[in-house]
C-alpha cells in the first residue's frame, strides 16, 4: 500500500515539475537552458544526498560492463522528455502536455510487459487492460477536442 501512495505522490509532482520548468523557461528564455538548470539542480541534490548517506556515486568497471547498452540512455531520455514537455506546456497547455505522454507511457508499458522488452517481466495483455487503454484513448480524444 505504501508503494501505491509513493507512486501517487510521484504523479502529483510531475505536473508541478512541468509547470516549474515551463516558468523557468519564461525567465531564462530557452527550454534547453531551463532543462540544463533543472538537471544541474538535480545533480547537486543527488550529490548532497549521496554525501549525507555516504553513498558511492561512481559505478565500478564491473557495474558498467554488466549493464546492457540501453540501460545507459535513461538520462538522455529524461533530457528529451523534460525539454519536450517544457515546449509542450506552452503549445498545448498543462492538461494536454500531461495526458498525451501519459497515454503513450501506459500503452508502451503494456507492450513492454506483454513482450518482455528491455527486461520487463512478461505479462500477457488482458481484455480489461485493452479496454482500459481504449477508454484512455477516448479520454485523450475528448480532452484534445
Amino acid at each position: 500500500m505504501i508503494y501505491v501512495l509513493v507512486v501517487l505522490m510521484m504523479g502529483l509532482f510531475i505536473p508541478v515539475q512541468t509547470a516549474a520548468n515551463a516558468r523557468l523557461r519564461r525567465v531564462v528564455g530557452s527550454a534547453y537552458v531551463s532543462t540544463l538548470i533543472s538537471f544541474s539542480v538535480s545533480s547537486i541534490a543527488l550529490l548532497a544526498v549521496s554525501a549525507i548517506f555516504g553513498l558511492t556515486i561512481q559505478p565500478t568497471e564491473t557495474q558498467i560492463s554488466a549493464a546492457p547498452w540501453w540501460s545507459w540512455i535513461g538520462g538522455i531520455i529524461a533530457l528529451l522528455t523534460i525539454t519536450c514537455n517544457i515546449y509542450l506546456f506552452k503549445e498545448l497547455g498543462q492538461l494536454q502536455a500531461m495526458i498525451i505522454p501519459m497515454f503513450a507511457q501506459l500503452l508502451f508499458s503494456l507492450l513492454m510487459e506483454h513482450f518482455g522488452w528491455l527486461g520487463a517481466p512478461k505479462k500477457h495483455v488482458s481484455w480489461m487492460q485493452i479496454t482500459g487503454i481504449l477508454q484512455m484513448l477516448g479520454g485523450v480524444a475528448m480532452i484534445r477536442l
